[in-house]
């Protein structure tokens, strides 16, 4: 017998037994209120289920990974693994999404990262090569390759700084500043995709916490 046959006998079962008007007037009020109650409790059933499945779903190949350290490995405590698997198997799978959504606009990620740069500092478009290796993290000689790349492309170009006559400073181009306004449009709205799980709350407690891991990471790596 399947699950919603045998609802149907219950709720029949139900009205048969308890069911029983004194008179015709109160027949179809009874017979109300008992529905009501049994899909309320059809309604507390479901939502048990749902929890149920939910759980059981919450208990990931991370979750697997940590009991069998356990049952290994007793001796070495895992915990921190706890988050720091999740957070690197979120940070790959966020990154893929990122390449393919910039992919379509011709664009690496590098390539992002460097007219981003440019972008934020608003009006000229533009930083002195040194400067702008530091706010990409990258050595100067990466940038150089990276400015040589873009400047092939026409996304940016070099010229004297106005401030320095013996530096150079990096300037978005018009078609450079065009793809990195389009480039970010693109990936601000792929991010609010991948978070949408999570509740306005959830992104502030989630934001605030790997602020606080990435700021103790960043304390231990030699200046």
């Amino acid at each position: 017998m399947s699950s919603r046959e045998a609802s149907t006998r219950e709720r029949r079962q139900f009205f048969g037994s308890a069911v029983r008007p004194a008179s015709p007037s109160n027949c179809f009020d009874v017979k109300l209120i008992c529905y009501i109650e049994l899909i309320c409790l059809d309604v507390k059933y479901f939502d048990i289920k749902i929890i149920s499945s939910y759980t059981d779903a919450m208990n990931d190949q991370v979750d697997k990974l940590l009991d069998q350290w356990a049952e290994q490995k007793p001796e070495v405590d895992c915990s921190g693994l706890d988050v720091v698997v999740r957070v690197q198997n979120v940070a790959k799978m966020l990154r893929r999404d990122e390449d393919e959504a910039l992919e379509k606009l011709g664009l690496k990620m590098w390539e992002y990262d460097v007219l981003a740069v440019l972008l934020r500092q608003g009006a000229p478009y533009a930083l002195p090569a040194k400067q702008l290796a530091l706010e990409a993290l990258l050595s100067t000689g990466a940038m150089t390759n990276r400015v040589d790349r873009l400047e092939a492309r026409q996304f940016v170009e070099r010229e004297d700084d106005p401030e320095d006559r013996r530096s150079v400073r990096v300037r978005l181009t018009r078609q450079g500043r065009e793809l990195a306004d389009l480039a970010l449009d693109t990936r601000a709205e792929l991010a609010a995709k991948q978070v949408d799980a999570l509740s306005v709350r959830e992104k502030q407690t989630v934001a605030t916490a790997l602020k606080k891991v990435l700021d103790a990471v960043e304390a231990e790596v030699p200046a």
